[in-house]
Order: structure tokens, then C-alpha cells, then sequence
């Protein structure tokens, strides 16, 4: 249970200060979450790093779909281009 509200708290913290702050301070605040909320360092570790990445991949993926989906498009078109 303890799992899940750090990749919680993790996703808020991101979400919300990451606009506003750099990627090493926010990984301070993620570091102070496991220490209030104690758990074993393998836990603590995959809770930041799912957290982080949940977050970054939902707003990847609303950017994208409200871009509709134009930079994919993009990247296909320059990855068909390379000659193999």
C-alpha cells in the first residue's frame, strides 16, 4: 500500500512543480517522500522512478493526442527517410 501512494505523491509532485522547478530539485522532494515514508531502498527506488515516468508519460501522451498525434507523424516520416 505504501508503494502505491509514493507513486502517487510522486506523480503529484511531479505534475505539479515540475513546470516550475529543475529535474534535480524535484528529485530532492522525491528523496525527502522516502524518507517519510519508509520502505526498503528497491521499493523507494521503482516507486520515484514509475512515478516520474507514469507522470511524464501522461502528459506526453495528452500533448500528443490534443496535437493530434502530429509528432509522431514526424518522427515516422524522418525514420522512413533513413536509408538502411
Amino acid at each position: 500500500m505504501k508503494f502505491f501512494i509514493k507513486i502517487l505523491f510522486t506523480v503529484l509532485i511531479v505534475f505539479f512543480a515540475g513546470p516550475y522547478l529543475p529535474f534535480w530539485s524535484i528529485a530532492l522532494f522525491i528523496m525527502l517522500l522516502n524518507t517519510f515514508i519508509e520502505t526498503k531502498i528497491l521499493i523507494s527506488i521503482l516507486s520515484g522512478l514509475l512515478g516520474w515516468g507514469l507522470c511524464w508519460f501522461f502528459v506526453a501522451q495528452s500533448l500528443a493526442v490534443g496535437d493530434s498525434m502530429l509528432i509522431h507523424e514526424k518522427v515516422s516520416e524522418i525514420f522512413n527517410s533513413i536509408p538502411m
